[in-house]
């Protein structure tokens, strides 16, 4: 991943489901890779926070405001503005320094937390919220590198600020192929190996009730 460690999972199941799937297909296979990766990206936005387990979309939205609203929140002691400690420009760095790059949520007052204005408090909260979806952005830009993908306006409205890429290379059989979420803190997403294992894996199940649907339709008809 640019700007962040790069991820190896295992292609072999998703390989041996695409050579099952070409054996009876005429499509070209540079065609099918990229249909797969327009699905894979799609899925890593499920698989991606805010989404958890079986809460996505709109829920999702919300349940990733109100993480992002709790991080902020619990992070300072609301004062007037005459007794703050602290800028709004010093308050995100507090944050960051807080969740540990990412990998913790604040869920309780920190203690001896720093002094900021409630106005400047809402203001980051507000500014944050804005935020939300802009990973899962990054790999619906890099999937339409290989065609159409469709996304949620909460994800898309990110997709002029976000930061994804996909590259495809053909030659005779042979195909290159990557999809990369460069948002700067895309690797500090929990499992993010884990997930994109899973989101593969899925693709090739895909395909391999493709074929068995395939295989059936032929047994059914050679019946006749």
């Amino acid at each position: 991943m640019a700007k962040g460690p790069k991820i190896k999972i295992d292609t072999k199941p998703f390989e041996q489901a695409l050579h099952r799937y070409m054996e009876g297909s005429r499509r070209e296979i540079g065609v099918v890779i990229k249909q797969q990766l327009r699905s894979f990206s799609r899925y890593m936005v499920d698989l991606t926070p805010p989404a958890r387990g079986g809460t996505r979309g709109t829920a999702a939205k919300l349940s990733g405001e109100k993480a992002v609203e709790g991080d902020i929140r619990n992070s300072f002691e609301p004062v007037h503005p005459n007794r703050a400690d602290i800028t709004y420009a010093e308050m995100p760095q507090v944050v960051k320094s807080l969740r540990q790059g990412g990998k913790k949520r604040i869920r309780h007052r920190v203690p001896n937390a720093r002094k900021a204005s409630r106005g400047d408090i809402t203001k980051l909260v507000k500014a944050r919220k804005k935020k939300v979806g802009m990973l899962g952005a990054a790999w619906i830009k890099a999937g339409q590198k290989f065609g159409k993908v469709g996304a949620p306006a909460w994800i898309t409205r990110h997709m002029s600020r976000t930061s994804g890429f996909g590259r495809f290379r053909q030659a005779l059989n042979k195909v290159f192929a990557e999809v990369t979420n460069a948002v700067s803190f895309a690797g500090s997403i929990h499992g993010l190996k884990r997930r994109a294992q899973y989101a593969l894996n899925a693709q090739a199940r895909k395909m391999n009730r493709q074929v068995d649907h395939r295989l059936q339709r032929a047994a059914k008809r050679n019946r006749l």
